[in-house]
This record gives structure tokens, sequence and C-alpha cells, in this order.
């Protein structure tokens, strides 16, 4: 393949956009797309392009299981709604992601509190896959 086609980042770090120009979730403006949503798409589609050889290393005396999760009011000034996500490593490699938009109530807190139940949901089904792949 060619080398021009890869890129090594899916999207621009300081692109900040909204339902007229660009995209923050690809997939969020597929009812009505713009250019910039088709350009930032091929750019995805390039950057994975690059990464068919890529994979996830484990090393057995570094096997730790550990989770982050954030909520926020108001993140995207196309409809102000809640989005709240979580994020799970197993050691050093990230095994699981979700990002949830919705619209809920007004406070921010049930954004991290419904994070927090996610997170938590997730790294259960996590250690319990690892329980029964026997892995310490």
């Amino acid at each position: 393949m060619n080398k021009a086609l890869f890129t090594s980042t899916p999207m621009v770090a300081s692109s900040k956009l909204n339902k007229d120009e660009g995209v923050n979730n690809v997939a969020q403006y597929m009812y009505a797309p713009r250019e910039q949503h088709l350009l930032i798409g091929k750019r995805i589609l390039h950057y994975l392009a690059g990464t068919l050889n890529y994979g996830l290393g484990f090393m057995p005396d570094k096997l730790h299981l550990s989770a982050f999760s954030d909520g926020d009011r108001g993140g995207f000034a196309d409809d102000r709604r809640l989005i709240y996500g979580h994020c799970v490593f197993v050691g050093e490699s990230l095994v699981s992601w979700s990002a949830k938009k919705k619209v809920v109530s007004r406070l921010t807190m049930e954004a991290e509190y419904r994070s927090l139940v996610d997170a938590t949901a997730k790294v259960a089904w996590v250690d319990a896959l690892l329980i029964d792949l026997k892995v310490p």
C-alpha cells in the first residue's frame, strides 16, 4: 500500500467542531453530513489502514485492572446534552471504552455517577473474564 495514504493520528488534536463544520464523533452527524465530516471520516480510515499490524501486549507480571470515568453537562455546543464515558485498562493496554450522549437531568453530578456506574460494571465484567481465563 501507498504510505502516503496513512496518517499517524485519527483526528487533528485541535479539532473542536460542530454539526455545521466537521465532527466530534463522526457517527453523530450521519443524519446530515457535511463535506468536513467526509474528510474526517477518510482521515480515520487512513489511520486505521496504517495500524493493521498493531496489537495489545500483556506482560504477565504487570497485569492490573484500572479504569477512568468522567461526565460532563453541556460539552456539546450543538445540543447541550449530557456526555459521559469510561475506559478500562488491563496493564497498560486499553481493552474497553465507552462514551454516551444522553438527555437527562440538569445536573453534572448525574453524568459523573452514570459514568462511574458504567465503569464499575465494565471492570467487574473484565475481572470475571480474566478469572475465567485463569489470569492471575
